[in-house]
């Protein structure tokens, strides 16, 4: 099953008609770099540096415990005087679990981002990433164990939950601001994203035909 949800719901009981492999291939694989670049330029962030996956320990076999770096910088629209216009972010994107060598029964992805904007050193943004075919994730709701197993045939619809979490290292004023400007910022599968990706997804297939 898949691990329990993080408090904050950016996308739950989201269908999308793809597989979850595809979902993996757009987001994480091999085919991201398109669908990544136009989330880059919508949210206006400079200097993406995305580092190559390599190996780690995950919950399972295949894509699980693969690993890779991202950095970026962010602008930032904070409301006070000499506040600064822009933030370096560094992510870790980390393969939890995943079904098969490309996903093709579901994956879960972790992403853990670190920041140098102000008192970014007292908390890190999480946000998780669980694909699982829309068939296998019928009557569940949203925070509820999904079953994690492929089913009998090739899945084209997947059952996409992204859930967020800010976690403290100490207390800090305007926890409120940070937690909510958090909720807006990863460039994951959030309901505004889920457009841009099933055009990338359609023009990758006119290019294959």
């Amino acid at each position: 099953s898949m691990p329990a949800p993080l408090p904050v719901a950016l996308a739950s009981d989201a269908h999308l008609p793809l597989s979850p492999a595809r979902v993996y291939a757009l987001v994480l694989g091999r085919s991201s770099a398109p669908f990544m670049a136009s989330l880059h330029r919508a949210e206006a962030l400079t200097e993406v540096s995305v580092g190559a996956w390599g190996s780690g320990p995950g919950l399972g076999g295949g894509l699980a415990g693969r690993t890779r770096t991202l950095s970026y910088v962010r602008p930032l629209s904070i409301p006070l005087p000499f506040a600064p216009k822009s933030c370096r972010i560094a992510e870790t994107q980390c393969i939890l679990a995943a079904s098969g060598r490309s996903a093709a029964g579901g994956f879960v992805a972790e992403i853990r981002a670190v920041s140098d904007a102000p008192k970014g050193d007292a908390f890190v943004v999480r946000v998780q990433l669980a694909v699982v075919p829309a068939s296998s994730s019928a009557g569940a709701g949203a925070g509820e164990a999904l079953p994690f197993a492929p089913p009998p045939v090739a899945p084209s619809a997947s059952h996409v939950r992204c859930t967020l979490s800010v976690d403290f290292s100490r207390s800090v004023i305007g926890r409120g601001i940070i937690e909510s400007s958090a909720a807006g910022a990863p460039p994951v599968l959030q309901r505004r994203r889920r457009t841009p990706l099933l055009k990338t997804n359609a023009r990758a297939s006119a290019s294959r035909e």
